[in-house]
């Protein structure tokens, strides 16, 4: 039997995702659908369309600082060349 209570760290994070009303009253499906139409290609809108906000202390830390560093670079050097990429998945 494993230490680990959950299999996968996506099982981890799932556990740890907030669900139900709470979404619902902050209209969280609206702000999913603004953001998922500034995605420039499939790919980025399908990623879009499955965030979902965690409660949990560390993910929160580690994607703010994510979200920092991506902030500083873009402030230094511009904006990231993130557009007209096909989507190659299926080849």
């Amino acid at each position: 039997m494993s230490k680990y209570k959950y299999s996968t760290f996506e099982d981890e994070l799932n556990r740890k995702k907030i669900k139900g009303g709470v979404l619902r009253t902050l209209e969280f499906d609206k702000i999913i659908a603004a953001l998922t139409e500034k995605a420039s290609t499939v790919y980025g809108r399908e990623l879009c369309a499955g965030l979902c906000p965690v409660a949990d202390y560390d993910t929160v830390a580690s994607s703010l600082k994510e979200t920092e560093e991506v902030y500083t670079y873009v402030n230094k050097y511009g904006p990231l060349p993130l557009n007209g990429f096909p989507d190659i998945r299926g080849s």
